[in-house]
């Protein structure tokens, strides 16, 4: 099976039922791929507009509950500032490739602009 960091840019197209977005998560709910998430991402989630409504915190519960959640270790934190300092990317960005780095899981994004800077990091676009 394989396994993921999934970047918040994928969970957003689910939110907004492209369908690709909707297959990648239909592919997690039938456990043909293992998803983890940062907990920057269920920030970034729960900071957006859809969380304005009671609909829109449930729709973001359901999808991050197919995943796991990985704290910011202060391991993480460290690979996320010398990230932040060498490829200047936001640093909410910075942690979330970090955390694929650290957990040595390839990150799915769309956002290759930024991510593909790594050069460590291993990245998937999905689609």
């Amino acid at each position: 099976m394989n396994v993921y960091v999934i970047d918040t840019d994928i969970f957003v197209d689910e939110l907004r039922n492209f369908k690709s977005g909707v297959d990648f998560f239909t592919e997690l709910e039938n456990n043909n791929i293992y998803g983890l998430a940062s907990t920057v991402s269920i920030a970034e989630l729960f900071a957006g507009n859809d969380c304005e409504t009671d609909e829109g915190i449930r729709a973001v519960e359901d999808i991050t509950n197919l995943i796991e959640t990985v704290e910011v270790s202060q391991q993480i934190a460290k690979k996320a500032g010398e990230i932040k300092r060498k490829y200047k990317i936001a640093i909410t960005d910075s942690i979330i490739a970090a955390t694929a780095i650290i957990k040595d899981i390839t990150l799915v994004t769309r956002n290759s602009k930024d991510f593909s800077k790594i050069k460590e990091l291993k990245i998937k676009i999905p689609y």
